[in-house]
């Protein structure tokens, strides 16, 4: 998303004191406008507080780190799946068990130098009953965590593993209930993908059911949309076989 584009949805929106999600799919810290698009958010909704999820696993700069410590950015949280090279490569993929600890460790250092309120977060492996961290070792998991608290990193965050809408068979389908995209949790975020399409929840990775998009219409006419309406009735109504992405969903009630 270009940070005009950004500056648009704001527009369209009233003051709002809550969280700001500015990743997606894939590593923000590509974005070499991340920093300005912090500052854009701050500036306008002074009393949020923005977020990025990230691996910190790509070559950063001082100059860019510098830049997102003073942005007004309030949380990176880490996706920090290993406590060695070994076990972070099982469950990553790929060896950048030693940057990342790099990248903490200039962030942290220049967080503490610049006097800056942002927030680093350590997400953990995720809890699950039968998936479980490859290589784990308890021991290289303590002396981890103490570096990392000799960082100045405080937060450890434990997520559940989601199958998300079909990309995984990790957990068994609900059985019964209404999805909170009707009734709570998510029907409270406002999802926009990066070309302003106005989609569910960001469990629909792929973007395949969009209610209006931002660049020709107001958030009243998406929420007004027969696209919106049709969705929601089919959720209340348990009659979703027109959403794949919801079918295949563990959070959607089915037969």
């Amino acid at each position: 998303m270009s940070t005009q584009d950004l500056e648009l949805i704001l527009e369209k929106m009233d003051v709002y004191d809550g969280k700001v999600d500015l990743h997606g799919f894939g590593e923000p810290l590509l974005d070499k406008d991340l920093a300005d698009k912090a500052r854009v958010i701050k500036k306008r909704w002074p009393l949020s507080s923005s977020r990025i999820i990230s691996t910190l696993g790509v070559p950063l700069t001082d100059n860019f780190i510098d830049s997102l410590v003073q942005s007004g950015l309030g949380t990176i949280e880490v996706s920090f799946y290993g406590v060695d090279a070994h076990s972070y490569k099982a469950a990553h993929g790929v060896n950048k068990f030693d940057r990342v600890k790099k990248n903490i460790q200039r962030i942290m250092r220049r967080v503490s130098e610049l006097g800056s309120e942002l927030e680093l977060v350590i997400r953990e492996f995720p809890t699950h009953d039968d998936v479980t961290q490859p290589g784990y070792v308890q021991d290289k998991k303590e002396r981890l965590a103490q570096w990392l608290h000799d960082q100045g990193v405080k937060v450890f965050r434990q997520n559940v593993i989601h199958n998300y809408g079909g990309g995984r068979a990790y957990n068994k389908p609900e059985t019964k209930g209404v999805c909170s995209v009707v009734w709570g949790f998510r029907k409270r975020i406002l999802q926009i993908t990066w070309d302003l399409d106005v989609i569910p929840c960001c469990f629909d990775s792929n973007s395949t059911v969009k209610f209006g998009n931002l660049k020709s219409q107001s958030l009243q006419d998406i929420f007004e949309s027969q696209q919106y309406k049709r969705f929601i009735d089919a959720h209340i109504n348990n009659e979703i076989a027109d959403y794949d992405v919801c079918v295949k969903c563990e959070r959607c009630f089915k037969p």
